[in-house]
């Protein structure tokens, strides 16, 4: 292994660790075998063929068309495979236990949590701020169907937007929050506001998934 820093917006915070040498052909092979047991009749196109070495060149802190230090966002619509490929891409760090340097401790970089965001919602709703705890404090953390969520949550008379408040909270503690969404980048941008926005754009690979629903094929 061997320490590289990114030049990114999250310099000086993250400092990825390369994982090299790997083969791409071997590493596709692995990662569809992963895509595949999550679901059998999956079908990989040529523009997700893509998505995924980019994903691979990703876990592996390689030169690639993301920016290694920060999330991954992906965007499309339904059955366009956001959430089959990012479970993928979690089993895929976990074979090396994917880490990276954050200041002067050495933690793993994979998720360590991937939850919809309406269940977090129902945290909020039951707990308030306590049951969203664990989640601002996680380093890395997957939050699926963003904008699906059904309006404000509340909690006691206490109204918020429960993705405002995981972004800005995630945000000021230099955190990684990747998501999936069927929203458009214009549509994010309209429900969540400049402010939540901009802080998205600047932490995350934002990713369209360009795909039409693979299972109606089956």
């Amino acid at each position: 292994m061997e320490r590289k820093e990114e030049k990114t917006g999250n310099r000086g915070v993250i400092e990825r660790i390369q994982y090299i040498p790997f083969k791409m052909e071997l590493a596709l092979k692995y990662f569809y075998k992963i895509l595949t047991a999550f679901e059998p009749n999956y079908r990989m196109s040529k523009f997700n063929e893509q998505v995924v070495i980019d994903i691979i060149n990703y876990v592996h802190g390689s030169e690639g068309n993301y920016d290694n230090s920060k999330a991954i966002g992906f965007i499309g619509s339904t059955g366009s495979g956001k959430t089959l490929t990012m479970k993928a891409m979690i089993e895929y760090m976990k074979i090396d236990e994917v880490k990276c340097f954050c200041g002067a401790r050495v933690i793993p970089f994979y998720p360590t949590e991937m939850m919809s965001i309406r269940q977090y919602q129902g945290m909020y709703e039951t707990n308030g701020y306590d049951g969203l705890e664990a989640t601002f404090r996680r380093f890395n953390i997957i939050v699926d169907e963003l904008g699906a969520e059904r309006g404000a949550s509340k909690h006691y008379g206490n109204e918020i937007n429960i993705v405002e408040a995981i972004i800005e909270e995630r945000y000021s503690r230099g955190n990684i929050t990747n998501f999936t969404s069927n929203c458009t980048e214009a549509e994010l941008e309209e429900k969540y506001g400049d402010r939540v926005y901009s802080r998205m754009k600047e932490k995350t690979n934002i990713i369209e998934f360009l795909d039409k629903d693979w299972r109606l094929d089956k």
